[in-house]
């Protein structure tokens, strides 16, 4: 009985360890955090050697440590324990505390990029987020929902859609805004996460005005496929048009989109493509996403964006009309 009880605790002790360890951020992590916050966004065009270097940097931090060798339901157990997850919620705390501090003055607007293709937008008095999710459960992310008046949401796959991001929202008393798909599947889903707050569904070509902001939904592929919906949204705030795209490609030309500030990009997307579009701003998201496959990080991070900007300026000889600027986690940029 005594020998039971001593190897109970003896494993309730390695537990508590190994929970505690999830916790535990390293000082290489830390101090490559602090690295990140000495230079500043910079577009392609003329993009200084130490933004580029660390840029690069980047890359090699979340490509030479420990990525997820499982799938599923086991990324929750492994992913507090990645140097690169635990990096992100540093930078999760520093948006927590910027968004909860700063001030905007009238007329203008502050974006942060958050993790993939999340985004968050503040304006004097309305603060705007896109696909917030971390695939994995992420306390500071539904920290973060917590403060979006509007919460938009391009479609259900895990890293653009969380239930405990949109519940955290929801639970705020916060509106979530979906697509309408022919079955209102997902605006059916989304309800179900919460009895508070607000979802708002809207469909293809539909504007609408929802907490004073101008709202626009383009019904797309999920990366050319049909089989599951996709949208674009464009949102009009403070003067500025701002199209953030999920994963979504669009065949028709003529969307009626009109002139758009910042479009938030998925890189997959070709650079050719925002030519039938007056666009001022492109940033490319859905880099470094730690849930994916080996050869998408390989394929979606900052080194490859600037090789492909550089063959597209030499088939493109205008291509310098538009700023590409590549952000950091975290990291924030007026517009």
């Amino acid at each position: 009985m005594k020998k039971d009880f001593a190897i109970l605790i003896f494993f309730a002790v390695i537990g508590l360890i190994v929970y505690a360890f999830s916790f535990y951020i390293p000082k290489e992590v830390h101090e490559f955090a602090s690295r990140l916050n000495q230079t500043s966004p910079e577009g392609i065009i003329g993009l200084s050697d130490k933004r580029k270097n660390l840029l690069l940097e980047f890359d090699d931090f979340f490509l030479n440590h420990d990525l997820p060798r499982v799938r599923d339901q086991y990324l929750t157990f492994e992913f507090p324990y990645l140097y690169q997850y635990k990096l992100l919620n540093i930078k999760l705390d520093k948006i927590l505390e910027e968004i909860s501090s700063v001030s905007i003055k009238d007329k203008q607007l502050k974006l942060w990029y958050v993790y993939n293709m999340g985004v968050v937008v503040k304006s004097k008095d309305k603060t705007l987020c896109f696909d917030l999710s971390a695939v994995v459960p992420n306390k500071k992310m539904s920290e973060i929902a917590q403060h979006c008046d509007l919460l938009f949401i391009s479609h259900e796959d895990g890293d653009h859609y969380s239930n405990p991001v949109i519940k955290s929202a929801l639970n705020a008393g916060r509106t979530v805004i979906v697509g309408k798909d022919e079955i209102g599947y997902l605006e059916q889903k989304t309800r179900q996460l919460s009895k508070k707050g607000q979802v708002v569904s809207v469909a293809h070509k539909q504007s609408m005005d929802i907490s004073g902001i101008r709202v626009k939904a383009f019904a797309t592929t999920h990366r050319g496929s049909r089989g599951k919906a996709n949208f674009w949204f464009l949102v009009e705030a403070e003067g500025r048009k701002i199209l953030h795209t999920g994963d979504g490609l669009i065949d028709d030309k003529n969307t009626e989109v009109g002139k758009v500030d910042v479009v938030l990009m998925n890189e997959y997307l070709p650079l050719e493509y925002f030519y039938w579009l007056p666009v001022d701003t492109i940033i490319p998201l859905h880099l470094h996403e730690m849930a994916h496959s080996k050869s998408f990080y390989l394929q979606a991070n900052y080194g490859e964006y600037l090789k492909k900007y550089e063959e597209h300026t030499k088939k493109v000889p205008d291509a310098g009309k538009m700023k590409h600027i590549l952000l950091f986690w975290g990291e924030s940029l007026d517009i």
